[in-house]
């Protein structure tokens, strides 16, 4: 994990010497279950961020966001939780004159929920209930806490490229193999 938050930030640092600030601007956390994890990382990339911000003063330095990728069915269930621990450890690490709602944003600006593998762990139906369930729990725990376009949420449709974005070929649905007379049987 150091050696990622170093990288990161070593990319924005050089691109940033040469007039290019913010090559990286945010990193995907795959399996995001716990949010001790996403703060833990949080606070080592805020460490390192500081470092690299009083070694080279003149430099613009972005934040980098953290953006959890929810992909199983308990911690889809449980995001009203996991988002109430973010919220926790932004009033604790927030800048004095900087409100929590701004520090949380700072944080964590998007959730990702992978639709597929909830789609392969609960099936279809359940996984599509199971999404907009966590959307409305997201939307209701944002106006809870005053940041109701605080946060985006994005569903990730999975695999094969004809389902991205809802496009589908004209014989995307069909079968591959039709029974005919000169199909062999066995």
């Amino acid at each position: 994990i150091d050696t990622t938050v170093y990288n990161l930030y070593e990319v924005n640092l050089i691109s940033g010497v040469y007039g290019n600030p913010g090559m990286a601007l945010a990193l995907q956390v795959s399996f995001s279950s716990n949010p001790e994890a996403l703060v833990s990382l949080d606070r080592r990339m805020h460490v390192q961020a500081g470092r690299i911000r009083r070694e080279n003063p003149g430099v613009e330095l972005p934040s980098i966001w953290l953006i959890p990728l929810l992909e199983q069915v308990e911690p889809v269930q449980n995001i009203r939780s996991y988002l109430e621990r973010v919220w926790e450890y932004a009033d604790q690490s927030r800048q004095t004159a900087q409100s929590v709602q701004e520090r949380f944003t700072e944080i964590l600006p998007e959730v990702f929920i992978a639709g597929s593998d909830l789609s392969q762990q609960a099936g279809q139906a359940a996984g599509a209930m199971l999404y907009r369930k966590a959307k409305y729990d997201l939307h209701s725990w944002m106006a809870e806490h005053g940041m109701v376009e605080g946060v985006r949420i994005k569903l990730g449709s999975g695999a094969p490229m004809q389902r991205q974005g809802g496009c589908y070929a004209p014989l995307s649905g069909y079968p591959a193999f039709v029974d005919s007379e000169d199909a062999v049987t066995n």
